[in-house]
């Protein structure tokens, strides 16, 4: 299930996909079910890609990091870089945005 917590010009909402339900927050901070509208559903579907994007980066940045080490070993040393290692790194490479 994912779950967003997301906000528009004017209200605050928080969608679970997994039952397909809005709600939408009200002044007290409680949550009210309402219509998923074709405009709400545009701005859901906009979140979702930029939180999948966002999960995406972090581990294409955290496996580059933690290769850093064969380049650093590399420069210094001369020891090539595994081609697994180089292909992985190019590959996390290209998914960060």
């Amino acid at each position: 299930m994912k779950i967003l917590n997301y906000k528009t010009e004017t209200d605050s909402f928080i969608y679970y996909s997994e039952d397909t339900l809005l709600l939408k927050v009200d002044e007290n901070g409680q949550g009210q079910p309402c219509d998923i509208t074709p405009e709400y559903q545009a701005d859901i579907d906009a979140q979702l890609l930029l939180v999948e994007q966002d999960v995406i980066n972090h581990q294409a940045r955290a496996y580059l990091s933690s290769t850093d080490w064969y380049v650093v070993r590399k420069a210094e040393t001369g020891i090539e870089i595994p081609d697994g290692i180089v292909k992985a790194r190019a590959d996390a490479r290209i998914e960060v945005e």
